[in-house]
C-alpha cells in the first residue's frame, strides 16, 4: 500500500522538509539534521534495520520529527515531547499536510516508546486544556497503551 507525503519536521524552528524517504535524506544531507560522519560511519557497521532505526533516532534527537501521511491522517515519531514541539506538530498538520479538525494523528515519542491515536481536534483540545501529559494519563487496561503502540508502529511502517 502506497504511503503518502512524508515530512522531517524541525520542532524548535517549525521548518520543514518534504521527503520520500526519511532515511535516505538525513544520509544525503547528514549536516541538516545534526549528524556527523562519525555518527553514520558507526551506524553503518550495524545490521540494516538497526541502521535506519539508529539513523531516523539520531534525527529525532537532535529535534526532528518524522511526518507522514497516511489514510487521509498522519503519523508522527519524534523524540521526546515538548509544548513548543506540540505547536510545530500542530501547525505543521494544518499548514503543511492539510488535516483537518477530524483527522486520525498518530503520535510516536521514541523516548518513551508511548503512542497515541487521536483525532487532531482532540489533540489540540489536550493541549489546551492539560498539556501533551493528560494524554499519557494511567488507564484502566494497561494492555490498551501496547495495542495503541503497536498499532501507531504498524502504521508508521505502512503495514496498515
Amino acid at each position: 500500500m502506497p504511503l503518502g507525503t512524508g515530512y522531517w519536521l524541525n520542532l524548535r524552528s517549525g521548518q520543514n522538509f518534504e521527503v520520500y524517504d526519511h532515511e535516505s535524506d538525513v544520509l544525503n544531507n547528514p549536516r541538516r539534521y545534526g549528524l556527523d560522519t562519525s555518527e553514520i560511519a558507526r551506524a553503518t557497521r550495524e545490521s540494516e534495520q538497526r541502521y535506519r532505526e539508529r539513523v531516523l533516532l539520531t534525527a529525532m534527537q537532535h529535534g526532528w520529527a518524522r511526518v507522514r501521511q497516511h489514510h487521509g491522517g498522519a503519523v508522527i515519531e519524534f523524540w521526546k515531547f515538548t509544548r513548543r514541539g506540540a505547536d510545530v506538530m500542530y501547525d505543521c498538520l494544518i499548514d503543511t499536510v492539510g488535516l483537518g479538525p477530524l483527522s486520525t494523528v498518530v503520535l510516536s515519542e521514541a523516548l518513551t516508546r508511548r503512542s497515541l491515536t487521536t483525532s487532531l481536534e482532540k489533540f489540540f483540545d489536550a493541549l489546551d486544556t492539560r498539556g501533551f501529559t493528560g494524554f499519557y494519563a494511567p488507564r484502566k487496561s494497561p494492555q490498551g497503551g501496547l495495542r495503541l503502540y503497536l498499532a501507531g508502529r504498524a502504521v508508521g511502517m505502512g503495514l496498515i
